[in-house]
């Protein structure tokens, strides 16, 4: 496998390493969203009846909800981070590749910066920039 190649590879893992992370941290949220209802019907409880033990569930479901709040931020920020690593990480190989391929060739284009991209590249681009809003990012 050439070097571009493996890059590219390791791109769309860390694409795909960022949606599983994004998609995590939605469900965490959910289930934080949950225990918000959950703790709120317990409050409730408690209000009615004035009996300690649900004032100690509530507090239970308070500490629950904390952690899956503090883990479901944990896992977007991963999310993000993992998306930004794969966007550079596309950009690189494409470098790369188009670096051998200039190296290999002994002629350079007339204007570097004016080098088409390749459509592979182009492609990855595009799905990046859907998925962009998914993941929090722009």
């Amino acid at each position: 496998m050439t070097p571009g190649r493996v890059l590219f590879a390791t791109a769309l893992l860390l694409v795909a390493a960022g949606v599983g992370a994004r998609l995590w941290s939605a469900r965490l949220e959910a289930d934080g969203l949950e225990l918000a209802a959950r703790s709120r019907d317990a409050a409730a409880a408690f209000t009615q009846s004035l009996v300690g033990e649900h004032h100690d569930a509530e507090l239970a479901l308070l500490d629950q909800r904390r952690e899956r709040m503090v883990h479901a931020a944990w896992w977007g920020r991963g999310g993000m981070l993992a998306f930004g690593v794969a966007v550079l990480a596309l950009l690189a190989a494409w470098v790369v590749t188009w670096g051998l391929s200039v190296i290999w060739a002994r002629d350079l284009p007339p204007n570097i910066l004016l080098a088409p991209l390749p459509p592979v590249l182009l492609n990855a681009f595009g799905v990046a920039l859907y998925l962009a809003p998914l993941m929090g990012v722009g």
